[in-house]
């Protein structure tokens, strides 16, 4: 190991995601959009037996996870909606240690629910897609944010909903 690799940049840490589809999904899904992130919850069948549910952070079930998918279930604790029609929904399990917190924001532009933001060191918040600054993080908690904990950022209802590294 030379000098010069002291000075190499550290590896960023990427969230693996794991698509797998819904089973039992409820009629009523007007508050879903692709990209939402839901949580996962452990729940029991009416014969006792555990069951895996994606519920939205409203309380809402979306579905129920099938039994092939309960070991991701058990180890993880969110995923976002892939794709959805009438008759499936398709989300993205989540495979890493994650937490939320809801920020309240200031925006200069309209965004749509599910809109991935980049949040800068100085609370700015950046548009990969459109390379541009939209706003700024307005809450509290911004002093205790550490950017490189941040996995996802993104718009949800007039917050920054953003998950963060454990």
């Amino acid at each position: 190991m030379g000098l010069l690799d002291l000075f190499k940049p550290k590896k960023q840490r990427k969230v693996i995601m794991r698509q797998v589809y819904l089973k039992n999904i409820k009629k009523d899904l007007n508050e879903l959009y692709i990209g939402k992130i839901c949580n996962i919850v452990e729940d029991t069948n009416k014969h006792d037996e555990p069951v895996y549910r994606l519920t939205t952070y409203e309380g809402n079930v979306v579905g129920n996870f099938k039994d092939a998918d309960y070991e991701l279930c058990e180890k993880y604790n969110y995923a976002a909606i892939y794709s959805m029609d009438n008759n499936s929904i398709s989300v993205c399990i989540l495979c890493a240690n994650l937490y939320p917190i809801s920020l309240k924001i200031e925006i200069y532009t309209n965004l749509e629910n599910g809109t991935a933001l980049l949040i800068q060191a100085d609370g700015s918040l950046f548009n990969p897609d459109t390379k541009s600054n939209v706003g700024k993080i307005i809450d509290d908690r911004l002093s205790t944010i550490k950017v490189d904990d941040v996995a996802i950022s993104q718009i949800d209802n007039d917050r920054l909903l953003t998950l963060f590294y454990k």
